[in-house]
Parts: C-alpha cells; structure tokens; sequence
C-alpha cells in the first residue's frame, strides 16, 4: 500500500514540477461564475482530505496500538515499555522467544510511531488557508468589477443627458467641454466631472484588485500545492522504510533493514 501511494504522490509532484505553474494567471468570477464555484469546491475538497487522512492514519495507529495492547497481555511480567539509555526498548518479542504474531504486532506498533502525520495535516492545512485567500481575493474582485462597471454606466449616462442638453455634437466633444470647463462654469458639468473622476478612481482599484488576484493564484500551486506533495512524498517515504522493518516468520521485508525491537 505504502508503496503504491508513494508512486501516485511521486508522478503528481513530478508533474507538477514540470509544469509552467509559475505562469498561472486566475480565471475571475466576472469571466466566469463557474471560477467561484471550482474554487469553493477545491476547497472543501482539501477540508475533506485533511479530515480522511488524519482519520484514516488514526485509526490504523489506534488499531495497532490496541492489538499490540493485548497481545503484550500475554507477557505479565513485562512492565510499562520505555526505552533503556542506549535507546534499545526492553520489551522484545523476539529475544522472549514469542510466536510470529507477537514479533510482527509489536514491529508494526514501533514502525506507525516513528512517521508523525503532523507535518502533513499542517501542508494540507496551509494549502487549504491559500485556496481560502485565492476565493476571497475572487470575490473582492467582483465586487470591485460591479463599483467601476456601476461608475462607468452612472457617468455615461449623464454624460449623454448632458451632451444632447448641450447641444454638443460627440462624446468626444463632450469630453472636451468637460476637461476644459472653468470651474463653477456650470454645476452640470461639475457634477460629470466628478463621476468621471469616481469612475477612473474605480477602474483603477479594480486594476489593483486584479493584480492581487493573478499573484495569488500564481503562488497557491508553488508555494501550496508542491510543498504539500513534497510532504506526502517525504511521509511516505518514511512509512515504506520502516514498514520494511517489520519482520515476518523470522525475516524482513526489506533484505537489508535493521529490525526494530
């Protein structure tokens, strides 16, 4: 099993250090509704993975920790394991001459215990909290796309009014008069003057928004993703090695492991 995860994570982070991630630019929600939704369901996913994989090495420590548990019941006159100054644990089957099972129980006890899961909750964890700031940094930009485009429509509109009030031939010309118009020279013109500044000054916090946006989905896949896989792999990697450890019917599975108890 170790194994064939550990293949899996390795062609991912493969793949994925390959790739041009780096390059990565954000679909936003005002291209596409369908952005937010990918986003909070990447999301979820990574909530649901974090509680999957803390539950599912949980509970085969649990399991192992219990088995051993009762099978150590059958040697009362072994204490409390604690290992001894030079790091040896006094509790070894093997050297009491135990069955096969007792051997294999307590090797896959010591072995689930030398791989902490924590460093990989905190990878999944940080990703997650990326993919979090990616959604929200989506969502302040639409809601900064709707003020400029809210802007834009509120000075057009007054600017056409004004413009056949006028009697001024084109926008163009329109924008002219505005530009070039004394001040008080007329409180129509004062007015659009003021919506075309709210206007730019909108566009130009909607610019702004959209670089955080690009910036944050550029760093989400390398500084979250591939330290995740990186994490994996390393997990892995650690469980495979000290599982080959454990000794069955008097051998290892790994021909040159050290055994561990």
């Amino acid at each position: 099993m170790w194994k064939a995860v550990l293949e899996c994570h390795e062609r991912q982070l493969s793949a994925m250090r390959d790739s041009r991630i780096h390059l990565l630019k954000a679909r936003t929600i005002s291209e596409s509704s369908a952005a937010a939704r990918a986003t909070l369901e990447l999301e979820r996913e990574l909530s649901k993975w974090y509680r999957c994989f803390n539950k599912w090495i949980s509970t085969q420590r649990a399991y192992v920790e219990a088995l051993n548990g009762w099978l150590r019941k059958w040697f009362p006159e072994v204490q409390d394991e604690q290992d001894a100054p030079d790091g040896v644990p006094p509790f070894s089957p093997g050297k009491l001459g135990a069955r096969p099972i007792f051997v294999i129980s307590n090797d896959w006890f010591r072995a689930i215990e030398l791989v902490p899961k924590n460093d990989t909750l905190k990878s999944i964890d940080y990703f997650s909290k990326l993919v979090h700031e990616f959604r929200r940094s989506q969502e302040d930009e639409h809601r900064q796309r709707r003020r400029a485009d809210h802007a834009s429509r509120d000075y057009k509109r007054k600017r056409e009014v004004l413009q056949r009030e006028l009697g001024v031939s084109s926008s163009t010309d329109m924008v002219a008069v505005t530009e070039h118009a004394p001040p008080g020279h007329d409180d129509r013109v004062i007015e659009l003057q003021k919506l075309r500044k709210r206007r730019d000054d909108e566009r130009a916090r909607h610019n702004e928004v959209m670089k955080h946006t690009h910036f944050a989905a550029a760093a989400t896949l390398p500084v979250g993703f591939v330290p995740l896989l990186e994490q994996m792999v390393s997990f892995f990697q650690g469980n495979q090695q000290v599982y080959m450890r454990i000794r069955i019917n008097g051998a290892h599975l790994g021909s040159s492991a050290t055994h561990l108890g």
